[in-house]
């Protein structure tokens, strides 16, 4: 089930522009709404091994602290920010 890949997967998030849309990615989920993503970062079970949030440097800086945002405010002990080229 989806819920059981959550419970697995360590919480990856890719920030990236499509169509200059921010775009949110973990796994197979993709979203460009901000209260879609909190809603799939609730169901992580793993809060404890943290997330991170990938993005590559076009992609303004605000998509970038909502994903960090979201991730805090589902109950992420640790968020790590990874740029990517």
């Amino acid at each position: 089930t989806a819920n059981h890949v959550r419970e697995l997967e360590p919480a990856i998030i890719v920030v990236s522009l499509i169509n200059d849309v921010a775009t949110y990615k973990i796994g197979a989920f993709t979203t460009n709404r901000e209260d879609r993503l909190l809603e799939f970062l609730t169901d992580f079970v793993n809060k404890q091994d943290g997330a991170f949030v990938k993005a590559s440097g076009d992609v303004p800086f605000d998509a970038t602290a909502k994903a960090v945002a979201a991730c805090r405010a589902t109950g992420f002990t640790t968020v790590t920010y990874v740029p990517t080229r």
